[in-house]
């Protein structure tokens, strides 16, 4: 499977922080492994691409080398899947889509955030091999339907506020 890196899809071509210059055509391809759930959610630039997928039986987190001093370019650096409680099933949770899902990712903290708004609680994940790190407790009920949820969150100095 080939993987096209030229922009950042129908948002423009910032790539955290680095602008790409999309008029010269494809700027990198890679083959990479097939079958991973989900689909790319950061890129960091001669760092990784992490993918990720959320359902409310299974959260999986994967990553993919694009730093050839650490190795094959497209390699598989981890794939990790957590189950959830099992409420979040039983409950038939929101867990991706409109104001639910991933929500912030931060290279220097090696840590991506999922938002289950039904719960109003954020679920933090490493970025260095995809597994399960912490939870908030439940956030006030007027979090619960915030319009822009990923604008509200950010990680800096290794705090999530």
């Amino acid at each position: 499977m080939g993987l096209n890196v030229n922009s950042a899809g129908s948002w423009g071509s910032n790539v955290h922080g680095r602008t790409l210059d999309g008029s010269r055509g494809i700027m990198w391809t890679e083959s990479i492994e097939t079958g991973l759930p989900g689909s790319v959610q950061a890129s960091f630039l001669n760092d990784r691409l992490i993918g990720a997928s959320a359902s409310t039986s299974a959260v999986t987190v994967w990553g993919i080398n694009v730093n050839a001093s650490d190795g094959a370019i497209g390699r598989t650096l981890f794939t990790n899947t957590w189950t959830p409680p099992a409420a979040w099933a039983d409950m038939g949770l929101s867990v991706s889509g409109f104001q639910s899902g991933w929500q912030v990712w931060s290279q220097e903290d090696r840590v991506g955030i999922l938002w289950i708004k039904d719960l109003r609680e954020h679920y933090a994940f490493s970025l260095n091999d995809g597994t399960y790190m912490w939870s908030t407790p439940s956030q006030s009920y007027q979090d619960a339907f915030d319009d822009t949820p990923a604008d509200a969150r950010a990680i800096a100095y290794g705090k999530f506020y």
